[in-house]
């Protein structure tokens, strides 16, 4: 891109507005999501940064994409975040305490 070198967003200064981009979704279980600066995926292919994510454990993968971006060239700063989904079974029991909780937060705000 062009512009890419230029900052055209950022927090703590107050004459650029900041636009944040919201995308809403659901991680299914196993499902793996990366978040990463230009340093990362422009040193990498699609392909090779699927290959990478999807292997191993979340942190092992987050070494692995930085490692790799590293000796393809490393050519702007790195920063990356893998999150997967999980599902997660609750106790019959908990159900209740859950509830009550929710409701608790929902007053306080």
């Amino acid at each position: 891109h062009p512009r890419k070198n230029e900052i055209t967003q950022c927090l703590g200064y107050e004459s650029l507005a900041l636009e944040v981009g919201v995308q809403c979704g659901t991680l299914q279980n196993g499902q793996r999501l990366l978040l990463c600066s230009d340093g990362l995926h422009s040193e990498l292919s699609d392909q090779h940064l699927f290959n990478l994510a999807a292997s191993g454990e979340l942190d092992s993968a987050v070494i692995a994409l930085i490692n790799a971006a590293n000796h393809a060239g490393g050519k702007d700063n790195i920063s990356c975040a893998l999150l997967m989904g999980q599902f997660v079974a609750v106790p019959v029991g908990a159900v209740h305490k859950i509830g009550f909780w929710k409701k608790m937060l929902r007053n306080k705000a």
